[in-house]
């Protein structure tokens, strides 16, 4: 019986449990995504064994900010209500976003603690609580780095009921998820889920699984297509993210291998580029392309592109071509001749023409097509070529807003020319790898970052 009374007190003092709809917020950041938490269960609980009730709900982890779960404590001997959830496997933390609410005190907080392996608190900051007021409309709140952590417990140990609507916990070093190769006959295509806090990702490559791998590529988006690749051999890719506070962890390892077309198509002229996002007043590359090509040995082509988004900043030959017309047909359509130098490099399957040098002048997404064209064999055939066989490329110009590299970083990083990159500093090896020697195609990268930082002025 008395068992029973301390049960029915429990229920008494413990917690009002309710999945209720939540009233609508102005100034709210709403996104919950990518985090340690996605998907969690959390279990509602006393601060004793015999004060719980373990009912389970994810209201907190659904990315829906209409649902949640309302508890409180009235003192007696529920003296706490408790949320908790838990990790498969230890987790690290360095960000926190909570959104919460009380209609009565806009200044009650919720407590959030971290519990290592053996249910001890993991302290931050020399505490065991990270106290999150209410009022914070679901900023994200910074942490130390906090390894070790098995189990995270929300706690109200106010006595006025308590509602929280989402929570998520982020390392801005966590690995990207589902990293996807798929090969194609001409490419690889890499998809990975995005990570929260990340300014970019390094995308990285070996022809041997486990690596050593090599950085290829730096891009924002979630997405890679790599160009240089050959037929029947299988590459090995990882990414990275990076953020202020340095590179994470690699994803896991994706591997394809690229396949011959096994069906005749039509031949087209076609714009390739590793990227489909530039920075504002980045120059980047595109190349024009032969494909689908048998035994071609010349081509005379007009490439036209959005003068709003892009300027041209010089055309050159590809390897083993000839570049012998470069002429303007409009101010913003070029007309280009080329030809194969020799018998041996005449275009099959497919084969690069001309690379394109341009610089992003306005943000936004721009076209760079083909719009007519002739190609020829080594004597006999000319063709002239039709809509169906162009090809075009979108590219989208962005701000630079996160990146902070200015000319001293130039300086410093020429002093240290073929020099290794380990002797550069973590914010440069950050942006251009650590593996090699320093050499021109890093100080280009790093001179596009400079130029995409809107706050380094040349005036001053």
């Amino acid at each position: 019986m008395k068992g029973m009374k301390k049960y029915l007190a429990a229920l008494a003092f413990l917690l009002i449990l309710l999945m209720v709809p939540q009233k609508g917020f102005a100034a709210f950041d709403s996104d919950f995504s990518g985090g340690l938490l996605d998907k969690n269960i959390f279990v509602l609980k006393g601060s004793t064994p015999e004060n719980s009730i373990n009912t389970r709900s994810n209201g907190l982890t659904d990315k829906n900010i209409n649902t949640g779960l309302r508890f409180s404590a009235y003192g007696g001997n529920a003296d706490r209500a408790i949320l908790e959830s838990a990790f498969k496997e230890p987790a690290t933390v360095s960000a926190i976003k909570l959104f919460g609410y009380n209609n009565k005190n806009k200044n009650i907080s919720a407590s959030v603690g971290f519990l290592n392996k053996d249910g001890e608190y993991i302290q931050v900051n020399g505490e065991n609580f990270v106290k999150i007021s209410l009022e914070q409309d679901g900023s994200l709140i910074e942490i130390p780095r906090t390894s070790g952590i098995y189990r995270v417990i929300i706690i109200n140990d106010s006595k006025e009921a308590v509602s929280i609507s989402e929570i998520n916990l982020y390392d801005y070093g966590v690995r990207p998820l589902e990293l996807s190769a798929n090969a194609e006959s001409t490419s690889v295509s890499l998809k990975w889920n995005s990570v929260a806090g990340s300014l970019g990702y390094n995308v990285e490559r070996s022809t041997t699984t486990g690596g050593p791998y090599e950085k290829i590529a730096s891009v924002v988006e979630t997405t890679y297509r790599d160009l240089n690749v050959v037929y029947g051999k299988t590459y090995f890719y990882v990414i990275t993210s990076v953020n202020d506070k340095g590179e994470g962890q690699k994803s896991n390892e994706a591997s394809a291998t690229p396949y011959p077309s096994e069906e005749t198509s039509e031949v087209t002229i076609d714009i390739e580029s590793a990227k489909d996002k530039v920075f504002l007043n980045e120059t980047f590359t595109v190349q024009a392309v032969l494909n689908n090509a048998t035994n071609i040995f010349a081509e005379d082509f007009n490439v036209k592109y959005d003068k709003t988004r892009f300027q041209l900043v010089k055309v050159e030959a590809a390897d083993h071509m000839g570049l012998f017309h470069n002429g303007t047909v409009a101010e913003d359509t070029v007309r280009l001749i080329t030809a194969s130098l020799g018998k041996n490099y005449g275009i099959n399957e497919k084969g690069t023409l001309v690379h394109f040098t341009f610089k992003a002048i306005g943000l936004g997404k721009g076209k760079i097509d083909v719009t007519k064209g002739k190609i020829a064999d080594n004597g006999t055939t000319e063709t002239t070529l039709t809509d169906v066989n162009f090809g075009k490329k979108e590219i989208e110009v962005i701000g630079g807003d996160f990146t902070n590299f200015t000319l001293k970083h130039l300086g410093f990083l020429g002093y240290n020319y073929t020099e290794n990159k380990n002797k550069l500093t973590d914010e440069l090896k950050n942006l251009l790898g650590s593996a090699g020697n320093v050499a021109d195609v890093d100080l280009v990268q790093l001179t596009n970052a400079i130029l995409a930082n809107p706050n380094y002025d040349f005036n001053k």
